[in-house]
């Protein structure tokens, strides 16, 4: 089945989680009414409805297409997205929280070369503010990730149920792509005058 480009940002965020906090359960949905409170995880959950923001179609990447001389598959760049997230982190204890806390905080602010390693990014500062990831389940590019700081949630019901739970409040920012056939796109130069000096420009 397909996925939202919403769901994809936050299995990104879900598999990266799991490879940084070993033991630790991520869950990249709101997990099941019967399904029993590790003795830590973290859910990663959408906190209202995605913002967009249109910019201009402009293809970003193309692959031709096998046997279809002069066609090829175009990807567009179409709109940036901003996607509020939460984290819930959820733990037996109240130490048990606190050092998912502590483990967190640089797996929220990794630098992109250890989070996007593909990329060879052999310049990155060793740490930065945010967290940066690539997109998969069919979607291209990569999407940056804030959060706040956590707020911690006691009351006597939970400790009682020693459900020791904390919330970050964020977002996600990516671009939505979509792929599409047609021919190879003409590129022509036109020559024109501007404020009497001679540019050219590629349209």
């Amino acid at each position: 089945m397909s996925v939202s480009i919403e769901q994809a940002a936050q299995n990104a965020l879900a598999r990266w989680l799991t490879r940084e906090l070993d033991g630790i359960t991520v869950w990249d949905r709101w997990p099941e009414a019967n399904v029993r409170l590790p003795a830590k995880a973290i859910s990663v959950l959408r906190a209202g409805t995605r913002r967009d923001e249109a910019l201009d179609p402009t293809p970003i990447a193309q692959r031709d297409i096998e046997g279809a001389p002069g066609r090829a598959v175009f990807t567009w760049r179409m709109r940036a997205c901003t996607q509020p997230l939460q984290l819930d982190v959820w733990a037996h204890s109240d130490v048990a929280r606190d050092d998912l806390l502590a483990r967190l905080e640089p797996a929220l602010n990794a630098s992109k070369a250890r989070s996007m390693p593909s990329l060879a990014l052999v310049n990155a500062d060793p740490v930065e503010h945010g967290l940066a990831l690539l997109l998969a389940d069919g979607w291209s590019g990569f999407v940056s990730y804030w959060f706040d700081e956590p707020s911690i949630t006691d009351n006597p019901d939970a400790v009682q149920r020693s459900e020791y739970r904390a919330t970050y409040r964020g977002w996600a920012a990516m671009q939505l792509t979509i792929d599409a056939a047609s021919t190879h796109l003409a590129r022509a130069q036109l020559r024109v005058l501007l404020d009497g000096i001679d540019e050219s420009t590629t349209s």
